[in-house]
């Protein structure tokens, strides 16, 4: 019997602090790790509007980052400290994700690190040849 092959995804500046990748390729799915609001300096802006550009922004580097592009992306799974920061968060998943349909969307509210308002998690597929 064959298992199937992970393969990790490291992008330049989104390491992750602890022992595990920023992403990891389980035969045709991705799996990310927490994506979020650090720079690659390792700053976290204090607004939660520029910690969403910075969270989106990195979203796009990982998604890249493993060979994928945003049609891949199939869930989106995203933890904001504060409930009411979904309108905000509707903002830059529009910018985002532009074209419909969009990805399925968890929210849930989550006790984040110290200066952190909003972590996501995403799963996308490899694209299959036509």
């Amino acid at each position: 019997m064959t298992g199937v092959r992970r393969t990790a995804v490291e992008v330049p500046g989104l390491e992750h602090p602890q022992p595990i990748p920023v992403a990891v390729w389980a035969g045709d799915v991705l799996f990310t790790s927490p994506i979020g609001p650090r720079r690659a300096d390792g700053s976290i802006p204090d607004a939660l509007d520029d910690q969403l550009d910075v969270t989106f922004a990195n979203l796009r580097r990982v998604v890249h980052g493993a060979g994928a592009t945003l049609d891949a992306v199939g869930m989106v799974h995203v933890h904001l400290r504060r409930r009411e920061d979904r309108p905000a968060l509707n903002e830059h998943w529009l910018a985002c994700f532009v074209d419909e349909p969009r990805p399925a969307r968890m929210v849930s509210q989550a006790d984040l690190p110290a200066g952190v308002d909003v972590l996501l998690t995403l799963t996308a597929v490899r694209a299959c040849p036509e």
